[in-house]
């Protein structure tokens, strides 16, 4: 495991800001605030892939063209292996400004051209987050979560919603309470 705490990237990224992929990692109290991507909207503050017991606390993440935090995975070749993320608590952080994307999204990616492995996300806490003037929506969750816990959180001017669930029927057991969130008309950020 590594822990990642109180580092700052400030700048121009490709992929990501911090990134990580395999178990026990923490990220915590970093400030990441980008100014563009090369690889434009896939440019987020963090992205995290597969892994187990990760731990996201006190971050602020700001102005990635993609997603301020991205805990996403897919399969990637043919002969890939299975992806996981599991035990993934995602605690007090800033996750704003996305001029184009969202403040968060939580999806597994389960198919394409080299078939389906059974990639999938379990037992996700996302609690006590503020998600602050991102484009389209606070939180996105999409296909393949298995457990997902979204608890006192505040959503504050976000584009679209606050807080999108797709209809994937691959997504179960999503919890969502005690959250905040407070929109107004025409707020100016959805821009697409």
């Amino acid at each position: 495991s590594v822990a990642i705490v109180n580092s700052s990237v400030i700048g121009p990224i490709a992929y990501e800001g911090i990134g990580t992929h395999g178990d026990g990692h923490v990220l915590a109290g970093n400030l990441v605030q980008v100014k563009g991507s090369s690889q434009g909207t896939q440019g987020h503050c963090f992205y995290i892939s597969y892994g187990n017991g990760v731990q996201i606390l006190y971050n602020i993440a700001e102005g990635a063209p993609g997603y301020s935090l991205h805990v996403f995975d897919q399969v990637r070749q043919r002969g890939d292996f299975r992806r996981v993320i599991s035990n993934l608590l995602v605690e007090g952080n800033v996750l704003k400004g996305s001029p184009e994307r969202s403040g968060m999204i939580l999806a597994m990616e389960d198919g394409g051209d080299w078939g389906t492995y059974g990639n999938y996300a379990e037992n996700i806490v996302i609690r006590n987050n503020l998600f602050l003037q991102n484009n389209h929506h606070g939180l996105v969750i999409g296909a393949n979560i298995r457990g997902a816990s979204v608890y006192n959180n505040t959503f504050h001017e976000n584009g679209r919603q606050g807080i999108y669930v797709g209809d994937a029927r691959t997504t179960s057991a999503v919890d969502i309470r005690n959250n905040l969130i407070y929109q107004t008309d025409a707020n100016g950020f959805c821009r697409n």
